[in-house]
């Protein structure tokens, strides 16, 4: 992974953000938030908004996804002292919160997770990930989830539109008999994977990814 590489203004400009796609009312709390610890500079608005009917979050939970998001990337890009210290002051606080429906304290351990992202030495966690020899398949879904929450369900209504037995009948299989699937056939990072019909592309994703 090259540290250096970045997005230009145009490319982060067309990117989906969480807020695009939960678009709870206006007067909702934002808030920024690092999604990768080796990227600090690229935060990712998300809209926080505990009184919303369950129906409303059905499709998509944005404060779900905050909790997961902080969970992941604290167990994969952080070990040792630091990776207690955010579990115990951080993670928890905020799902705890999340369970209390607390925005407040919620919105206040984001902003503390933020803070002490933006302080790390980004050298030191592309070193230490680069001595991780295996990551939670958990993380892997979860990309994939993020992936898809901001790449389809923009544009569900359109995979709707087919007409039944022709060839354009949509249809997906689950990243958990993917990974299955994967395993039983020993496939490795030497492997060559081909999807014939790929619709979006999800399953040679997590092929690359896992």
């Amino acid at each position: 992974v090259d540290a250096k590489q970045g997005f230009s203004a145009s490319e982060l400009g067309s990117f989906i953000s969480s807020r695009n796609v939960s678009k709870l009312p206006e007067t909702c709390e934002e808030i920024s938030i690092v999604v990768s610890p080796l990227y600090p500079e690229y935060k990712e608005v998300f809209q926080v908004d505990f009184s919303q009917r369950k129906e409303k979050l059905m499709v998509y939970h944005p404060m779900l996804e905050i909790g997961k998001l902080l969970h992941y990337n604290t167990v994969v890009y952080f070990h040792g002292e630091e990776q207690d210290h955010l579990l115990h002051d951080i993670v928890q606080p905020l799902f705890q919160a999340f369970l209390n429906e607390d925005a407040s304290l919620f919105l206040k351990k984001i902003k503390e997770y933020n803070a002490y992202v933006e302080r790390c030495d980004t050298n030191v966690l592309f070193q230490n990930l680069s001595q991780v020899k295996e990551v939670p398949l958990g993380w892997i879904h979860f990309i994939l989830g993020m992936v898809y929450t901001r790449s389809i369900i923009p544009d569900a209504k359109k995979l709707k539109n087919y007409r039944a037995f022709s060839n354009f009948v949509y249809g997906e299989l689950m990243p958990s008999l993917l990974s299955k699937s994967y395993k039983q056939c020993n496939m490795n990072n030497e492997s060559v994977f081909m999807d014939l019909g790929s619709g979006v592309g999800n399953c040679v994703l997590q092929a690359a990814l896992e």
